[in-house]
């Protein structure tokens, strides 16, 4: 009977240390990028209203990710094969209000959109140089 309760015990403490431990490829301020639960192989954007723990998810599945002071650019592959990457632009934010976040996200666009509205934004100097792998 002891034992069962042993194997309790440390599955509970397995399950949040696996919450508490995620990895995190980048973060800038509330905005963080680790991977998606249940895809290993998928980074994610996160947006953190507390600037402590946890968050919500903003856009799933990039490979690639640039920012500066203002702005946050990623750029997704396709899951269908040979189907053109698609890229996305994020205005932060420095408040605490999610839906605040979520509305500042733009995209999906495709390579010539993206690259019409990142001329209009002005946002030529930011790089697509992170590769997260």
């Amino acid at each position: 009977m002891n034992y069962k309760i042993t194997y309790l015990f440390f599955f509970i403490i397995l399950t949040f240390s696996s919450c508490a431990f995620k990895k995190t490829y980048w973060e800038d301020g509330r905005y963080f990028v680790s991977e998606n639960e249940g895809y290993n192989y998928c980074k994610s954007l996160w947006f953190s209203p507390d600037n402590v723990s946890g968050g919500y998810g903003l856009v799933d599945c990039f490979i690639n990710i640039g920012a500066d002071k203002n702005y946050i650019l990623l750029e997704s592959e396709s899951e269908k094969e040979k189907a053109p990457n698609q890229f996305w632009i994020i205005k932060k934010i420095k408040e605490s209000d999610f839906g605040m976040a979520k509305k500042n996200v733009l995209g999906p666009f495709s390579k010539q959109e993206f690259d019409n509205k990142r001329a209009e934004i002005g946002l030529g100097s930011i790089l697509l140089n992170i590769k997260l792998e």
